[in-house]
Parts: C-alpha cells; sequence; structure tokens
C-alpha cells in the first residue's frame, strides 16, 4: 500500500506526514518485511521518499499514527 493512500484513509490532512512516523519507526517496520522506499520527483519543492507497505507495515502504522479513523476501526473490530 503507498504510504499516502494510507494516510488518505486515516483521515490525514497532510498525507505527507506519515513519512514521518514511517522514519521514525524503520526498524521494526523493517522486522516486517523489506521496506520498499522510492523516490518521488518534486513539483517544486525537495524532492521526497514514497514507501510501499505490505499489511503488516500497514496496520503497524494505522497503531502508530494515533488518529481519530484508526482509534475507531479498532473499536469496531
Amino acid at each position: 500500500m503507498l504510504d499516502t493512500d494510507l494516510a488518505a484513509a486515516l483521515g490525514m490532512v497532510n498525507e505527507r506526514d506519515i513519512r514521518t512516523t514511517i522514519k521514525a519507526n524503520t526498524g521494526e517496520l523493517a522486522s516486517f518485511g523489506t521496506l520498499s522506499a522510492q523516490p518521488t520527483k518534486s513539483t517544486g519543492g525537495r524532492p521526497g521518499t514514497a514507501y510501499h507497505l505490505n499489511e503488516e507495515q500497514a496496520l503497524l502504522i494505522c497503531m502508530l499514527s494515533r488518529t481519530e479513523r484508526a482509534k475507531r476501526a479498532s473499536l469496531t473490530r
């Protein structure tokens, strides 16, 4: 799953903010498989890095995101 798609599903205002959480937890994410990173093209700002997460990595980021949507989703399971 693309990081910005996950951020949108979690209701993050700035979808790129999810990358801060990913960078802060790269070691733990890597324990669930290869953390796939790909440079992104810039549209006037600095180039960035897009991350493709597997299911386990995406679930971990959901837990770490502490968004209201993630909280509600965990309560309905």
